[in-house]
């Protein structure tokens, strides 16, 4: 079944105002600690949108007119500039370089799941379900393609796709025994 396309965002009295889904992915990844303010708010580039707790993080290719820097997401979904939250890390340097084409996994289903745990326990490496699977869930409700890629055994997990036209970069940081 085709589903209509939905827009990720639309601008409201000049600013973004985020899909309900998108908003729930972004609010899912960033930081809840107000101690943590450099990651409490979503980081806007030219590239999209990222949030992350430091722990997972999640990057969305969006073409904008934002002004790069920390942003702040209301409960409505707007995208509103902020000054003096601090450093967002350099989130592109933690994305694996080195992993090979990934394989796609349904997020509709837990077949889709038990295939993503599998294919890490494969490589000994394990991670907080508590924090991968409501991300999951998100992205399986935007009817995302979602790509696994193998990944050396400690090192984070590795995940992309498309979801309404929109790649998405996922990294989930391995658990430390």
């Amino acid at each position: 079944m085709i589903r209509p396309f939905k827009p990720l965002f639309t601008m409201e009295f000049g600013y973004m105002k985020l899909a309900p889904k998108l908003r729930r992915l972004l609010h899912e990844c960033r930081a809840k600690e107000t101690t943590r303010y450099a990651i409490e708010g979503i980081h806007v580039d030219s590239d999209g949108l990222t949030a992350t707790d430091g722990r997972r993080l999640i990057h969305v290719e969006l073409k904008h007119k934002l002004k790069d820097g920390m942003h702040v997401l209301t409960q409505d979904g707007y995208m509103l500039p902020v000054e003096g939250m601090g450093n967002f890390p350099k989130w592109q340097e933690i994305v694996p370089k080195d992993n090979p084409e990934g394989k796609t996994v349904c997020t509709d289903d837990s077949q889709g799941i038990s295939g993503v745990v599998y294919h890490f326990n494969q490589n000994k490496t394990l991670f907080n379900l508590d924090l991968f699977l409501p991300v999951l869930d998100i992205l399986g409700s935007l009817d995302a393609d979602v790509q696994v890629h193998k990944s050396k055994p400690g090192r984070p997990g590795h995940f992309t796709g498309t979801f309404t036209g929109a790649k998405f970069v996922f990294i989930i940081m391995p658990i430390n025994l």
